[in-house]
C-alpha cells in the first residue's frame, strides 16, 4: 500500500486568516476544472501528481482522499463526486464511505 501525501496547498493565505483561498484570493478548492495556471501553481502541480500517479499505478489506484476541515460542519463527513445513479461510478464511490461509517 503506497500513501502520497500533499501538504496544505494554500499556507500563504492562512498565514493571513484565510480559510479557503490563497494569497491571490482564489478558493483553491474550485480551481481544478479551469484554473490560471500562473496564479495557481499548486493546482497545476497537484493535477500533474495525479496525472503521473494514475498513469503509475492505473488499475491498482483506488482513491485518492483529502482531508480538511470545514467552517460550518462538525465530526467527520465525506464528500464525493457525483455521478448519476445509473452510472458505475456511482457505486464505486460510495463503497469506501459506506465501509468507514460500518466501522466507526
Amino acid at each position: 500500500m503506497v500513501f502520497k501525501v500533499v501538504p496544505m496547498l494554500n499556507p500563504d493565505g492562512v498565514v493571513v486568516g484565510n480559510f479557503r483561498t490563497s494569497l491571490c484570493g482564489r478558493d483553491l478548492n474550485r480551481q481544478f476544472r479551469t484554473s490560471a495556471d500562473f496564479l495557481i501553481p499548486e493546482v497545476k502541480a497537484l493535477k500533474q501528481l495525479v496525472i503521473s500517479l494514475k498513469s503509475e499505478f492505473k488499475a491498482r489506484l483506488i482513491f485518492f482522499l483529502d482531508f480538511h476541515g470545514h467552517s460550518v460542519k462538525k465530526n467527520v463527513f465525506l464528500y464525493g463526486p457525483e455521478y448519476e445513479i445509473w452510472e458505475n461510478n456511482y457505486y464505486r464511490t460510495r463503497i469506501y464511505p459506506k465501509i468507514l461509517a460500518s466501522k466507526t
